[in-house]
């Protein structure tokens, strides 16, 4: 194939757009240099949990100054099975019409899952990751970056309606001393006052001095006194509230995803396995020392190793993550916990059920069940079970799988954290 074919260009290796369920790992452009045709070749990797069983992509050839050259290509890779962290679509060479392309430009427009729901591309811009940055890293920098603008956008709405309202204070002010200075004196003349300045002064029009004749007749007059409008102190400027800190630097997470490969529930184990890695990385792209009590789903643990686990790496705090597996009719979400763990239960069932929309579990009153739980009592710190959902509930699971999801579940789990750690 060296000798047949040669390579014209590369694209940028990891292409990525936001919320994207596939990554463009590498693209080449091939020439045959046989019969003188231009071929692209892309490699793309799944991003997510469902399978994968199609994908559409837009090749846009470039000509050698990089400029568009005719209408862009569509591929389809059909008949797909493909699971998260797979790569396909390296072995398919797409013919480009044009024998002039020099360049292309890729972007993945439809992906279809094993479920037939679809995520379709609304004009995302695909650019390369940072070097050393996962996507899963990626998302979590964007959405916190989103947070941080709405909180911005919110600071900078209170501020305009503070300074609408001082104005309005001022006009106001200014106003009433204009309609005191009008005001008319005593003896029926009107007062005349000095142009504003800094000090409001009045100053009443002087009388001429009295000869000595009308000194001896009427006496000593009075000296007139001088009226003034006192000015109003500068009302200070708003302070802007300073913005608590936000990262886990410092502290250090245990994370005990529940079955394992000898318990009766296999598909569960594997995915509170396969979230709780998820979680690992993202509570570390917040600075987060994380501990994991088991990295497979063939051993078996128990719960005493799993506490002896936490409690040796001196956790500050520590989640169990499980899924419930009762009737599918059951849907929901709760919080296990023992009585001395019971405000961090309170804390961490609130922050998950408001940030995923999930229900509580009917018969679970605000979402805390008191358990005794072996774990929990003998790891050495603050540890609660989450109940992520119903695993049998056709709904729950189909949230539980959800990629959007599973961002908001990050999320509400490390808001928690850092509420029970931080106050």
């Amino acid at each position: 194939m060296a000798e047949r074919y040669s390579i014209l260009n590369s694209l940028p290796q990891n292409l990525y757009a936001s919320d994207a369920p596939v990554l463009i790992v590498a693209g080449n452009l091939l020439k045959d240099n046989e019969t003188g045709a231009i071929l692209a070749q892309i490699k793309l990797q799944s991003l997510v949990n469902k399978p994968i069983k199609a994908v559409t992509v837009s090749i846009k050839p470039l000509d050698a100054a990089e400029k568009p050259l005719g209408t862009a290509v569509t591929q389809e890779y059909l008949d797909l099975s493909v699971k998260r962290g797979e790569n396909f679509g390296q072995n398919t060479a797409v013919m480009l019409p044009d024998a002039s392309a020099r360049g292309m430009s890729v972007s993945v427009s439809r992906v279809v899952f094993s479920d037939n729901t679809e995520w379709k591309e609304k004009g995302e811009k695909w650019e390369p990751l940072p070097k050393g940055v996962t996507p899963e890293q990626y998302k979590a920098e964007e959405e916190q970056q989103r947070k941080q603008l709405k909180k911005q956008q919110k600071r900078i709405v209170i501020l305009s309606v503070i300074v609408a309202l001082l104005i309005i204070v001022i006009a106001a002010v200014l106003l009433a001393r204009k309609t005191a200075r009008q005001q008319y004196s005593g003896d029926g003349s009107k007062r005349t006052t000095a142009a504003p300045t800094e000090r409001y002064t009045e100053i009443t029009p002087q009388k001429p001095k009295a000869t000595p004749v009308e000194l001896l007749q009427t006496g000593t007059p009075e000296p007139e006194k001088e009226t003034t409008i006192p000015v109003e102190p500068e009302t200070p400027a708003p302070v802007e509230p300073v913005e608590p800190e936000t990262t886990l630097a410092g502290f250090t997470i245990g994370i005990d995803p529940t079955r394992d490969g000898g318990s009766n529930y296999r598909d569960e184990a594997a995915y509170n396995l396969e979230f709780a890695k998820q979680l690992k990385e993202y509570l570390e792209s917040r600075g987060a020392k994380v501990v994991i009590t088991r990295e497979d789903n063939k051993k078996e643990v128990g719960n005493s190793k799993r506490a002896k686990i936490i409690k040796d790496a001196k956790c500050d705090a520590a989640i169990r993550l499980m899924c419930n597996e009762v009737s599918g009719s059951a849907s929901g979400c709760f919080v296990q916990g023992t009585k001395q763990n019971e405000s961090f239960a309170r804390i961490m069932i609130k922050a998950y059920s408001e940030e995923t929309g999930m229900k509580i579990q009917s018969g679970k009153g605000e979402g805390f069940d008191k358990v005794s739980d072996e774990v929990a009592s003998r790891c050495g710190c603050p540890c609660v079970k989450l109940i992520m959902g119903n695993w049998k509930n056709k709904s729950d699971r189909a949230n539980l799988e959800n990629e959007a999801f599973q961002t908001k579940m990050l999320e509400a789990i490390y808001e928690a954290l850092l509420s029970q750690l931080k106050n």
